[in-house]
C-alpha cells in the first residue's frame, strides 16, 4: 500500500519486484492483458507518481500495459468501491494507504466494502513515516 508522503525510489521499486513476484507464483501467463492499477488520490499527488513509476516498469516487465487510474475523493472509498465491484481477476489493482482500510472503517459507521473480505493484499509498496507538528505556544 502506498501512502502520502515522500518515498524512495528503492522502496517503491522494492514494492514492485514484490508484486511481481507474487502474480508470477500464482499464474504464469498473468497478464494477458491491461491492467488497472486505481489510486484514490488525484492526479499529482505523491501517490499518483509514485504509482506511475510503478506501472512503467511493469508495463516494461510484463509486456502489457499497466494503466493508473485515479478515481480520488471520499477518502478512498470511491476507489476502494471500483475495485470490489471489479471483475475479480487480478486485472484491476488498488493501490492506497491505509487510510481505506484501516482508518475508514473507525470513521465510518457503514462502508460500501470490507476491508478485510473484499480484498487480497498482495504487498507494502512503501513506508511512509508522519508526524503531528505544533506550536511552541501550545505547551504540550
Amino acid at each position: 500500500m502506498i501512502g502520502t508522503g515522500k518515498t524512495s525510489r528503492r522502496a517503491v521499486l522494492a514494492g514492485a519486484a514484490g508484486l511481481i513476484a507474487t502474480r508470477t507464483a500464482r499464474a504464469q501467463n498473468f497478464p494477458s492483458s491491461r491492467v488497472s492499477l486505481v489510486v484514490p488520490f488525484p492526479p499529482g499527488a505523491s501517490t499518483d507518481t509514485t504509482m506511475r513509476v510503478i506501472a512503467d516498469k511493469l508495463s516494461q516487465m510484463w509486456g502489457q500495459p499497466v494503466l493508473v487510474d485515479n478515481k480520488g475523493g471520499g477518502n478512498g472509498i470511491i476507489a476502494a468501491e471500483a475495485v470490489k465491484n471489479a471483475k475479480p481477476d487480478g486485472y484491476t489493482l488498488l493501490a492506497t494507504s491505509s487510510m481505506t482500510h484501516a482508518g475508514n472503517p473507525v470513521l465510518y459507521d457503514k462502508l460500501p466494502y470490507d476491508p478485510i473480505a473484499d480484498f487480497e493484499p498482495i504487498t507494502r509498496m512503501s513506508l511512509v513515516p508522519m508526524a503531528v507538528l505544533v506550536t511552541k505556544k501550545l505547551g504540550v
